[in-house]
């Protein structure tokens, strides 16, 4: 029996609302059925809200293509669409590319309406060929003349908003409409919902992850302000609507568009251009590690923590005695584990005379530099804007200038960034102690604090777990810094007691050698 593959596409988000999904559904299961195939239920091949008139949107499509590359999707089978122009409205020439290289791949394509079913034998001959060009200029002249048409459109509301009007019902969350006989005639703020946006921003620059974000606005009870003003929001926060307030560039009044230029000062500004722009990079910077989401902050070393040792991985493991860090090897989970609980205290006692030693490092401002570059890049969005409207050697040679100047700047913030240190590592201090005597209430919210100053301080922490009996265990432990410098531990753990030996470098520090901790039972 022949294999059959389906592929379905719409362009728009508001189709996903109609029915052209189910219609497609139906219409391909009743096509297939009555062909006598066997639908393939693995490769799912679906481009929903997705344009086929510009390349490289569709996902699901490529996906079929990368199929066919390797040999997963055999010659002999069939993909099936409802009408050409599902597969592609480009240009006719490259459809007819793109067509001709699924069937010269020995699959056959075909559609429901008309009902056709195209091979690479009857694209040589002049009448087989014929109908899909004519099917693809068709499809490709609609699609440009709506382009066009939506162009025309846009220009004309970016005219308006130019003038200061409102254009559309849609805002950002954080500001309400006033409208006079009907019509809209300004924005306004609304202070409460502003006030969490602001603290949103407040809790990234203080290293909080977007996860650890929202989870703490939901241990408050505080109202995820995108539920009413979406239909598909919910009443908690979740990090997706987090991460969009954070990348959202209206909070300092800018409007911004996927098809034009930003326009500045469209919309009330709510927060300062330094804290933005200092919080994307923030965000930015981050790494892509996380683990699994649990019900308390198990691991404050998330992110940053890993093994000396090339090709083996770190994972925070149930134990009967505790949760245990291990060190294991990918394939067979083989290695070394130290109660998770046991390691966290030693390490951060001497931790904080690392962090002693390290502010001696004197703090940057970066403040200015961050409002020097949003006034530079507003500078060249607006030149931007002049260009597409007439471009000029004189335009260009200005823009020229101005990127250097923000490349600059991106270079001097870097190196600011780098050097400054001091402050964070004295609020980690400080966090840190006051985990050490936090009330059982208090002890999730004070663990998110560390574990969120930690990784704005430090780049990497690197372990290297010895083993040892119910008496003595050891572990080297690497601790590299954004400023550069890393410092290297020695944790002995000795009849009960450790003994830490601390060195920058490889040269000891006297002021931290044989330093002695309380009894901690192991």
């Amino acid at each position: 029996m022949r294999t059959a593959y389906s592929y379905i596409r719409f362009s728009s988000q508001e189709q996903k609302k109609g029915e052209s999904l189910k219609r497609q559904t139906i219409w391909r299961n009743e096509f297939i059925a009555k062909k006598g195939w066997n639908l393939d239920q693995q490769l799912v091949l679906q481009d929903l809200g997705k344009s086929a008139f510009k390349s490289g949107k569709q996902n699901g499509l490529q996906l079929f293509l990368d199929a066919i590359k390797s040999g997963a999707v055999a010659s002999g089978s069939v993909l099936v669409v409802e009408h050409l122009d599902r597969l592609s409205r480009q240009e006719p020439m490259d459809a007819m590319v793109l067509l001709y290289s699924i069937v010269k791949a020995g699959v056959d394509v075909a559609t429901i309406e008309p009902e056709r079913v195209y091979t690479v034998d009857g694209l040589k001959d002049l009448t087989g060929l014929l109908e899909p060009v004519l099917h693809f200029c068709s499809s490709y002249a609609e699609s440009a003349k709506k382009s066009e048409r939506a162009n025309f459109n846009w220009n004309e509301k970016r005219a308006a908003i130019k003038e200061g009007k409102i254009v559309s019902k849609k805002c950002p969350m954080w500001l309400d409409i006033i409208y006079e006989n009907g019509k809209p005639i300004k924005y306004v703020v609304n202070k409460p919902k502003a006030l969490i946006v602001k603290r949103i921003f407040n809790m990234c620059c203080d290293g909080l992850g977007n996860r650890s974000i929202a989870k703490q606005l939901n241990n408050e009870g505080i109202q995820n302000i995108a539920f009413g003003w979406r239909s598909d929001s919910k009443e908690i926060w979740n990090s997706v609507t987090v991460n969009n307030i954070l990348k959202n560039i209206a909070v300092i009044g800018t409007f911004e568009s996927d098809k034009q230029s930003k326009i500045v000062d469209y919309y009330p500004a709510i927060l300062d251009k330094a804290t933005f722009f200092k919080s994307l990079d923030i965000s930015k910077g981050r790494t892509n590690t996380r683990g699994r989401a649990g019900i308390e902050c198990a691991n404050i070393f998330s992110g940053v923590l890993f093994p000396k040792e090339k090709g083996k991985s770190i994972r925070v493991q149930a134990h009967a005695s505790g949760r245990r860090f291990g060190i294991f090897c990918p394939i067979n989970g083989i290695g070394k584990s130290w109660l998770a609980g046991q390691f966290e205290y030693y390490f951060l006692a001497n931790f904080i005379g690392a962090l002693r030693v390290e502010t001696g490092n004197k703090p940057t401002n970066t403040k200015e530099l961050y409002n020097e570059l949003a006034e530079v890049q507003d500078n060249i969005n607006l030149i931007c804007v002049d260009i597409k409207k007439k471009a000029s050697s004189r335009l260009l040679a200005m823009l020229q200038d101005w990127e250097e100047q923000e490349r600059a700047l991106k270079e001097a913030i870097e190196r600011a960034n780098a050097k400054a240190g001091t402050d964070a590592m004295q609020q980690t201090i400080s966090a840190i102690q006051f985990l050490d005597n936090a009330k059982p209430t208090q002890k999730e919210a004070a663990r998110q604090k560390v574990k969120a100053l930690i990784r704005t301080v430090v780049k990497r922490i690197e372990i290297d777990i010895q083993g040892g009996t119910s008496h003595a265990r050891a572990c080297h432990v690497a601790v590299s810094f954004h400023s550069g410098l890393v410092y290297k531990y020695f944790i002995l753990v000795k009849n009960r007691v450790d003994i830490g030996s601390y060195s920058n470098n490889g040269t000891e520090n006297p002021h931290l050698l044989n330093m002695i901790l309380p009894s901690v039972a192991l």
